[in-house]
């Protein structure tokens, strides 16, 4: 008796299965649709996927081009206090990616639309101390003289 008490019919096995949480996973599909949205101007909809392959667990590698095509959505559809978040992580958790450097100029340019100019400032001198590329260097360097016109 104690013994068909452990057993577990077939049915509950599969009900089981059924209402076991699976992690969500990382696909190269996602991945490409999210940026085949924005290229298309889609978007709400790259920022959607964008922000959900987030929570897929994405290879290391890749997010912070994950974050930039989140920032990027945002901006171009205006919401520019969403684009603020992941453009800061990618300047704190991704400093030495290519991806950084364009993550101060963007963000500064939020800070700019925004109205903060000194804090637009503040981001751009932040990235020319990271020793950025001669031509991210001089785009750097002139809208920092657009932004104090």
């Amino acid at each position: 008796k104690k013994l068909k008490k452990v057993r577990l019919s077939s049915k509950q096995i599969n009900n089981q299965m059924i209402n076991m949480h699976l992690d969500p996973v990382f696909t190269k599909d996602e991945y490409v649709s999210a940026f085949y949205f924005f290229k298309k101007g889609k978007y709400v909809k790259s920022a959607k996927l964008f922000k959900n392959l987030l929570r897929l667990n994405p290879p290391h590698s890749l997010v912070d081009n994950i974050l930039f095509g989140l920032s990027m959505s945002y901006y171009k559809v205006k919401q520019y206090s969403k684009a603020i978040e992941p453009l800061s992580r990618i300047m704190k958790e991704y400093p030495n990616s290519d991806k950084s450097y364009m993550s101060h100029v963007m963000l500064a340019l939020v800070h700019e639309i925004k109205g903060d100019k000194s804090r637009a400032i503040y981001v751009l001198e932040h990235g020319l101390k990271n020793d950025p590329p001669y031509f991210i260097r001089s785009v750097i360097n002139n809208l920092i003289n657009q932004v104090q016109d």
